[in-house]
């Protein structure tokens, strides 16, 4: 499994790239902005996710949130 926290302009473009290798369902999207992760997911057949769920399930993240942001993220 392959997860984005953030599915933004650079998140959105990574999972786009990502999802080209990967089997359907195997990517997880998370963003604070709920309508942004359904749209992405819809477009690339991935699951809309939580930040919690892909760091417990996920063998790489990929974080593609803003820098000021960061810290709530990870914590």
């Amino acid at each position: 499994m392959v997860g984005f926290i953030g599915c933004g302009n650079m998140g959105g473009a990574m999972a786009r790239a990502a999802a080209k290798g990967l089997a359907e369902g195997q990517l997880l999207l998370s963003d604070h902005d709920l309508g942004k992760s359904q749209q992405l997911a819809a477009q690339l057949a991935a699951q809309v996710s939580d930040n919690e769920t892909i760091a417990r399930t996920c063998r790489y993240i990929f974080l593609a949130v803003k820098p000021q942001m960061m810290g709530h993220v990870l914590g």
